[in-house]
């Protein structure tokens, strides 16, 4: 197969015109350059420097728009704690309920108005399935009362409730994804003695599990930062069909392998290993598994991590 076929030439398309494109320029570029060419390139790639923006503009965006983000996350928590609130205010014990007997006995009457059964649900999440946008946790709501903080009570005003709220629920999240695929992974403790403490070490375990939860996807456990297309596996076993493997070819063909983005497969046969997500070993509930592209030297990498993780199951 030539190397410039229409799906090859579109699929670098894509990859060179994305924001991250210079994640797939070699470090030793220069190497495979004329002399005159790379001199050229590197005197327009100068000539162009003093039109950017200094780092320091760059990073002050940075952290404004973050900032922005997480007080956003929290007025939304404060708007659902709030409409919480006004839903539980309705709540009367001392109102009144049909007398038993009746065939609407023990239900509360509804001369008032308030306090009768609600039939809202406070959640539309399955706690079987994985997160999706538009989940709403009962859970997830700002506290209302005092925190018990190295031995004393503190009470954090609703706007720190609404950020120690968004800071747990990212934590706990990212904390699941993690273990999913390394249950042996515990987050550094951070020492804090007040509720803006708790914030950034809440703040700060979510880091760490993104972090590494990224690692390990560059280290080929879970779908990798350029996974496409994938199909899905009949079982753990390795006894791929002429049509799987062809599938997984074309894939790999037009987004190369999902782990480092590689259009080589570096087999002898010239095929992408089929890689299982989650991988068998560390798979050990039976979850359905889906087929990427993968190439061998990720493969073999892949391998020593596996190993690593499947002790601490």
């Amino acid at each position: 197969m030539t190397r410039h076929n229409d799906a090859f030439v579109a699929a670098q398309r894509r990859r060179f015109t994305r924001e991250n494109a210079h994640l797939h320029v070699r470090h030793d570029a220069r190497l495979f350059m004329q002399p005159a060419a790379y001199r050229l390139w590197k005197q327009e790639r100068e000539a162009k420097a003093p039109e950017h923006e200094p780092e320091s503009v760059r990073t002050d965006e940075l952290k404004t728009l973050l900032q922005l983000k997480a007080e956003v996350a929290a007025l939304n928590a404060e708007i659902k704690f709030r409409k919480l609130l006004a839903v539980l205010k309705a709540y009367n014990p001392s109102q009144p309920r049909v007398p038993a007997g009746s065939s609407d006995g023990g239900q509360w009457t509804s001369n008032v108005g308030a306090g009768r059964n609600d039939p809202r649900i406070l959640s539309d999440a399955s706690p079987e399935a994985p997160p999706r946008p538009g989940d709403v946790y009962a859970q997830l709501r700002p506290r209302s009362g005092p925190i018990l903080i190295n031995g004393r009570w503190v009470q954090p005003t609703p706007s720190q409730a609404a950020r120690l709220a968004a800071a747990e629920a990212r934590s706990r999240d990212a904390i699941r994804r993690v273990r999913e695929r390394d249950p042996s992974w515990r987050p550094q403790p951070s020492a804090y003695e007040s509720v803006e403490g708790l914030i950034r070490a809440h703040q700060a375990e979510a880091r760490q599990a993104e972090a590494w939860l990224a690692q390990l996807s560059r280290a080929g456990i879970g779908p990798g930062p350029y996974a496409g297309e994938s199909i899905p596996a009949r079982g753990p076993e390795r006894d791929f069909t002429a049509r799987e493997r062809g599938e997984i070819n074309r894939i790999g063909r037009q987004t190369g392998c999902h782990t480092c983005g590689t259009m080589e497969p570096g087999t002898r046969s010239g095929n992408f290993v089929c890689d299982h997500q989650f991988p068998n070993a560390l798979n050990p509930a039976g979850w359905p598994q889906r087929i990427y592209p993968q190439c061998m030297a990720c493969s073999d990498r892949q391998g020593g991590y596996v190993h690593r993780l499947g002790r601490g199951r």
